[in-house]
């Protein structure tokens, strides 16, 4: 085995003579750096080694205890050679994974490791572990290995060391392989949803939120946390990607403790509106549709966004006046009712634009003013392409006898609530 010195000494001919490869260099950067911030050199060398330095270098994985200095004086040199190649990110990335335990990380990354043995080998690690995982490096390299995360999410203790570490999480949520064996996990996702620091790492990325979006275990881990689906209610991406899924909706939908808090938050109820998923899912629900009647933040989200009215109108009940003759004042209901849209059909009489002064919607006795610049006088009326929508701002009538008195024909879509 090669000593000491004859190790040092072949490094300081390799860079003397640029024989060394520009990631070589990086490396070997990274493992002076680390010396000189006080870890061992059998630390520092053997990660090196570990990173295939080269084969003269990873003859030196003994125990090495002697002194470094000289190591450590051709420091500029080498972090000249690394800056000049333009690699001052891949040295960073080099030095994170010296901070971990490598140890630890031979273990998750290695042969060696089994899922079976998992439990038993983070109770006596549990410290290096948590370590470990504060490691960028590292926890990008484990969160795309598929059969540790299996493992990592099946265990509690593992999860409560990755929900608490914003390092980790980022790492996570970056991760498809992550994210699926999270989502598919009762524990990991328990766990998860408690978590502010996991939260706020998930909800920012689209990707990892639809993988909750689409997963049952997940989205029923969700809704029993106030903390996730406050964290999830105020986030736009968050919001898409439950929006997108019916299932999601489905359960948001049916929950009388969920759907409150989605109501209130104008983020969540932007998504939702904007998503023909998300409205065909409330416009089928009694109970949405009275809550979301009596929210001003809903209906405000509503009629910002031509999709859900146009979902809602497509289950509303419509009322129709057929034309050519004045009719009675016909009441259309008492009951309480969203007023969805009110549209012309047909313009008989040929009255121009705003003319046929005497068509009325009222309530209660009180003229309707329609949100096409109809006068409070008279509904608008229009003598271009029919059908003409003369009024789509979704509104609540309370308790009121909604009546007409038309000429042409008009449509009234409206929901009882």
């Amino acid at each position: 085995m090669a000593t000491t010195q004859e190790v040092v000494q072949k490094l300081q001919d390799d860079i003397a003579n640029g024989s060394l490869s520009a990631e070589d260099t990086v490396k070997l950067a990274a493992a002076i750096n680390a010396l000189s911030s006080n870890q061992t050199f059998e630390q520092a060398l053997i990660a090196v080694a570990e990173g295939h330095l080269n084969a003269s270098v990873a003859v030196a994985e003994g125990q090495l205890n002697t002194s470094t200095n000289a190591l450590i004086d051709a420091a500029s040199s080498v972090a000249s050679n690394a800056a000049s190649i333009g690699d001052i990110a891949l040295l960073k990335q080099h030095y994170e994974l010296l901070n971990g335990d490598f140890a630890t990380v031979q273990y998750l990354l290695g042969d060696n490791f089994t899922q079976e043995g998992f439990s038993s080998w983070l109770e006596t690690n549990q410290a290096s572990f948590i370590a470990t995982m504060k490691s960028p490096e590292v926890a990008y390299k484990i969160a795309d290995n598929a059969s540790v995360m299996i493992a990592i999410a099946a265990s509690t203790a593992a999860m409560a060391t990755i929900a608490a570490s914003a390092i980790s999480m980022s790492a996570i949520a970056a991760s498809a392989t992550a994210m699926s064996a999270i989502a598919a996990s009762a524990t990991a996702m328990s766990t998860i949803a408690a978590s502010a620091t996991a939260m706020l790492a998930i909800v920012v990325d689209a990707r990892a939120m639809t993988e909750i979006a689409i997963s049952a275990t997940a989205v029923s881990a969700i809704m029993v946390s106030d903390t996730a689906m406050s964290a999830i209610a105020t986030s736009a991406t968050a919001m898409t990607a439950i929006a997108a899924s019916d299932m999601a909706m489905t359960a948001i939908v049916a929950s009388d403790t969920v759907m409150p808090k989605i109501i209130a938050s104008i983020t969540a109820m932007t998504a939702i509106a904007a998503s023909t998923t998300a409205m065909k899912v409330i416009a089928a629900s009694t109970t949405a549709i009275t809550e979301i009647s009596a929210s001003d933040i809903a209906l405000t989200a509503i009629n910002n966004s031509v999709n859900a009215r146009n979902q809602l109108y497509a289950v509303a009940t419509k009322w129709l006046k057929a034309g050519s003759a004045w009719q009675s004042a016909t009441p259309i209901s008492s009951k309480n009712v969203l007023i969805i849209r009110v549209t012309q059909k047909d313009n008989p009489a040929g009255w121009g634009v705003n003319s046929g002064t005497g068509q009325w919607i009222k309530s209660n006795g009180t003229a309707w003013t329609t949100s096409n610049a109809g006068s409070s006088a008279s509904l608008v009326n229009y003598n271009g392409a029919l059908p003409f929508v003369a009024d789509d701002t979704v509104r609540v009538f309370s308790n009121s006898t909604i009546t007409t008195y038309f000429y042409n024909t008009f449509e009234i879509a409206y929901i009882l609530i």
